[in-house]
């Protein structure tokens, strides 16, 4: 029972309560705003490492300044356990469709930070990311292949006439009738002697929509539209393309074949040969090599003849 100062105490308590359950009810979302909405940040497009020891993903935030409102997109990367998790692109412009590098050593990534969509690649352990692709067009699509020598990826490249025409105020055009299809490119992974990477077209005929490299990286096949439309997908089609490795030509010259030849010597004659060899540098499949050494195969003695009958 309650008696005395309790008694006179007890409003007070009663308005204490009252006025916390008021700002605890204050403080909770009454449902979903887009304020809400602002703070939170998606998770997408989780890729592993090959090892298993590594997960890369996309993390979108929105961005709501004075000036500019739109969402950002960076690559994230950590353990499997979800340790040691590290921002790997960072920028104002968003990076997309990680993919590891068959070794695990590098990540590659769609980003527009130059102006326009291109491929990079970046260190697992961060630094600055590369550039792969270097061309007037933006790329779509992109692909490392299983030995990650090349990386095969679609993109538009307009014209000459047509840029000429925009920088002159002459870029009108018909709805459709000049569809931008994404043409098939294929570039080494690795940059030639001189830092260069050559680019090839392998396919612009259709729209080329996606693609897959074959196991062991000597073909893609690939999914085409006769152009981009929404109406053409009834109309897609698979095709396969192979391609032969070509001479680059950044390569450095190729050294000249050393012709076979012989030694005479008094008493005998030496035999020597010289290996075909490839180009001093870097070879197509992106590793060095070097003009192979004069080998000797062996010496021998002319028999003897007698011109006694």
């Amino acid at each position: 029972m309650l008696i005395g100062p309790q008694v006179a105490n007890l409003p007070h308590m009663r308005l204490i309560l009252l006025l916390l359950g008021a700002i605890v009810l204050a403080g909770a979302p009454v449902g979903w705003t887009p304020e809400l909405s602002i703070e939170f940040q998606n998770i997408g497009a989780v890729v592993p490492s090959p090892d298993g020891k590594l997960v890369a993903w996309v993390q979108t935030k929105s961005v709501v300044e004075t000036e500019r409102s739109e969402q950002i997109s960076q690559i994230w990367l950590a353990g499997a356990d979800g340790s040691r998790r590290i921002q790997l692109t960072r920028g104002e412009h968003s990076s997309t469709a990680p993919q590891f590098s068959p070794d695990g050593r590098y990540v590659y990534f769609l980003s527009s930070r130059a102006g326009k969509n291109a491929v990079y690649r970046i260190r697992i352990g961060g630094g600055e990311a590369e550039p792969l692709t270097v061309f007037k067009g933006a790329a779509a699509a992109f692909e490392v292949s299983p030995d990650g020598k090349r990386v095969v990826f679609t993109g538009y490249e307009p014209p000459a006439d047509e840029e000429k025409a925009k920088k002159e105020k002459r870029d009108f055009r018909v709805i459709d009738a000049n569809p931008e299809n994404h043409a098939l490119y294929l570039i080494p992974a690795e940059p030639d002697a001189y830092g260069k990477r050559e680019q090839k077209k392998l396919v612009d005929k259709y729209h080329v929509a996606e693609m897959r490299w074959s196991p062991d990286s000597r073909s893609i096949a690939y999914g085409h539209w006769p152009a981009p439309l929404a109406d053409n997908w009834t109309r897609a089609d698979i095709a396969e393309v192979k391609w032969k490795p070509v001479r680059s030509r950044n390569s450095p010259p190729r050294v000249p074949r050393r012709a076979s030849r012989s030694t005479h010597r008094t008493g005998g004659i030496l035999l020597t040969f010289a290996p075909r060899t490839l180009p001093a540098g870097r070879a197509t499949n992106g590793s060095f090599c070097s003009p192979g050494p004069v080998v000797r195969l062996g010496s021998f003695r002319p028999r003897a003849t007698s011109n006694r009958r």
